[in-house]
């Protein structure tokens, strides 16, 4: 038996705030920075320079697998949901 057959057990990997159809249909236009944050969690990627845009990242990985990468951007207009960037 060789030990090039032998593949070091790797953990699926799991960072940021979960993005699914079900959370980006649940925000709509209207709604304030904390509805969102209620619905999303906390943002990941938060910008001082841009405070009416908040991003969130969601990234996955099955062990030995590509990553999947899953984003979404929330503007805001007067502290209201303004538009949403799924990418």
């Amino acid at each position: 038996m060789s030990c090039a057959l032998i593949r070091p057990h790797r953990a699926t990997v799991t960072q940021g705030n979960i993005i699914n159809d079900q959370t980006a249909h649940a925000l709509h236009p209207g709604l304030t920075k904390i509805a969102v944050e209620n619905i999303m969690g906390t943002p990941l990627l938060a910008n001082n320079f841009t405070p009416n845009r908040t991003h969130y990242v969601y990234t996955h990985q099955e062990a030995y697998q590509p990553s999947t990468i899953n984003r979404l951007t929330c503007l805001f207009h007067q502290d209201h949901l303004s538009a949403i960037d799924r990418s």
